[in-house]
């Protein structure tokens, strides 16, 4: 597996659905964070160029049997190398304001709570998730994303702290907006009175804190990790478009392999969840499953292991669409039609956490650990173009849970 380091020189556009054609207040506006299908995209078309440069339809099948995960935000250091990693926040995470420290919030774990059928309607006997004791704090919107360390340490061990919202993580890339004049075949901005003017809102892949100087300023950028075939070799270093509007990125290989630190399950976390045989799951990128938000694959055994979905928690859903140029049609008066819209799916968002019981011996649930961490477990989609494990949704990595209930007080 190798990763690529995709770093934006100008801000970047990933589309978020809206029209963006003629008339009066015309916008671009980016989502806030890329799904999997815009770097996957991006990564096989780099590896269906020819000599030219030019994308060789020939190699369209070749190139779809590339595996892809992510993307992952990652802070760069001075030479562009990966300084750190920044994950999703964990949905299992309630944040809420610190009575005794105006700078600090607390970090709270939502957990299993025992069983009340009077009080919920939950289904497929789900537990609800929550705290045990009465939380008289404000909760708060924390950080989109969560630096490396802390991340970990919620991973090994989900319990109460008090940290400063600068220490936890930051937002991710920060928004950028321009006002563009467009442009005719004759290079002009076209006639007087018309419409000329539209408005783009993109991600610049930066970041500083308030009252920060330039020299504090943290560069930003995305890496995939792409699994080794013959034709994801010929991917080549460089800048390429990406995204809308075309902004320009530039592709690099992490040689120094910084994903190494993350690729395997730590033994601390290995060992906790062998002893009490329950996990949770949280994922990395957003995961597709048929039935909305309950797994169908994951659930499968595998390594003589059997999962068993006990609770969950999550935000709103996310979704996602895209266009298919690997369609081509005819209209009735002998246009050509290059692509369609893909289907629209509904996705589990990233940070979610699926709380799971493993039901086999030590050693089973040791090699399922080794075959669901920082691999892609989304369900299939029978119905649509997507392959999505194989196009980077649902990257998971695992947490400790001693499977026991909370009882409220």
């Amino acid at each position: 597996m190798k990763t690529w380091i995709i770093e934006p020189r100008d801000s970047l556009i990933v589309r978020d659905g809206r029209p963006f054609g003629l008339g009066a207040g015309i916008r671009a506006r980016s989502l806030d964070f890329p799904f999997p299908s815009t770097t996957t995209g991006g990564v096989r078309t780099r590896a269906g160029l020819n000599r030219d440069g030019m994308f060789d339809a020939n190699y369209i099948t070749a190139v779809k049997e590339i595996s892809i995960a992510g993307p992952l935000l990652v802070e760069l250091d001075k030479n562009g190398g990966i300084q750190d990693w920044l994950m999703p926040a964990p949905a299992d995470a309630l944040i809420a304001r610190d009575e005794t420290d105006a700078g600090t919030v607390q970090i709270k774990p939502l957990k299993p709570i025992n069983d009340s059928s009077a009080l919920i309607n939950i289904k497929k006997d789900l537990l609800p998730v929550g705290i045990a004791t009465s939380l008289k704090a404000k909760p708060l919107k924390g950080p989109n994303f969560w630096y490396s360390m802390r991340f970990k340490e919620w991973l090994l061990e989900s319990e109460d702290f008090v940290v400063t919202p600068n220490e936890l993580g930051h937002d991710g890339p920060e928004k950028d907006s321009r006002v563009h004049a467009s442009l005719n075949e004759a290079l002009t901005t076209g006639e007087t009175g018309d419409n000329n003017l539209f408005q783009t809102r993109g991600l610049e892949f930066r970041r500083g804190f308030k009252n920060d100087g330039l020299e504090n300023v943290n560069q930003l950028a995305l890496a995939v990790f792409v699994e080794d075939s013959e034709r994801a070799q010929e991917i080549r270093p460089g800048l390429a478009p990406l995204g809308g509007e075309r902004r320009l990125v530039a592709w690099r290989e992490d040689v120094a392999d910084k994903t190494s630190e993350i690729r395997q399950c730590p033994q601390e976390i290995r060992s906790k969840i062998i002893s009490s045989s329950c996990c949770r799951l949280l994922f990395l990128t957003p995961a597709f499953f048929q039935q909305g938000f309950c797994p169908e694959w994951l659930m499968r055994p595998r390594r003589g292991v059997t999962p068993v979905l006990k609770a969950m928690a999550l935000n709103h859903y996310q979704v996602v669409s895209g266009w298919d140029f690997a369609k081509v049609k005819t209209t009735d008066d002998h246009r050509t039609v290059v692509g369609e819209p893909k289907p629209t799916r509904r996705l589990v968002p990233s940070g979610s956490v699926l709380f799971l019981e493993l039901a086999g011996d030590r050693e089973g649930i040791s090699d399922w650990i080794d075959d669901t961490w920082f691999r892609c477990v989304s369900d299939d989609d029978l119905t649509g173009p997507m392959d999505p494990r194989k196009d980077g949704f649902g990257l998971a990595v695992l947490g400790t849970w001693d499977g026991l209930p909370l009882k409220m007080e």
